[in-house]
């Protein structure tokens, strides 16, 4: 009896110290929250906003179109990405939006969503590290970021929005705060908007 007692009190002692070890060799998650990325002009009076899932293949087609207008109109409009991961089909979703948000953390977003896109629909957390890796981002804070889901509240308000703007689907894009139904109308949009 004594000698079982001996053991599960040695057990016990073990376990205590492996869980305060473990602890202390984690990576504390210090960065404060970057600003929401965003490309063109920050005070256009035309605002588009891409409600997106990085595993969603209709969203990668769509970057082409977001190219494509950043290139051509730039200059006069203010373009937003929001996080809509669609977890019911794609598994990925939820932890690559929030590693975009961790990489926004050191100033990459915008690198890091083209990579995500690039290596869909692959999108496991090994790919999350390699893309993080080729990026030369600080890997020990962004695996903390990930792992402390630091950026959660980012990722969940825009899910938020989405519910409360009833959307259904992905990539849904905004002009000037209204869904916009036909996405290839955007550039017309644009041009009148502008007097084009």
């Amino acid at each position: 009896m004594k000698k079982s007692t001996i053991i599960l009190g040695v057990i016990g002692l073990l376990l205590i110290g492996w869980f305060i070890y473990s602890g202390s060799t984690k990576v504390a998650y210090t960065l404060p929250a970057g600003e929401r990325p965003f490309k063109g002009r920050g005070d256009a009076s035309i605002v588009i906003t891409e409600f997106s899932d990085f595993q969603c293949p209709a969203c990668k087609a769509a970057q082409s179109l977001v190219r494509d207008l950043d290139s051509k109109y730039g200059a006069n409009i203010k373009f937003e990405y929001k996080h809509f991961p669609l977890t019911s089909i794609h598994q990925y979703a939820y932890d690559a939006a929030l590693a975009a948000e961790c990489a926004n953390d050191q100033g990459k977003f915008w690198e890091y969503h083209d990579l995500l896109f690039g290596y869909q629909p692959n999108l496991n957390d090994a790919n999350l590290m390699k893309i993080a890796t080729a990026l030369e981002l600080d890997t020990a804070q962004f695996e903390a970021c990930l792992d402390n889901e630091s950026r959660r509240d980012v990722v969940e308000g825009h899910l938020k929005e989405a519910q409360d703007l009833q959307l259904r689907g992905t990539p849904t894009f905004l002009y000037n705060g209204v869904v916009v139904e036909d996405r290839s109308q955007l550039e017309n949009m644009i041009k009148k908007d502008l007097g084009l």
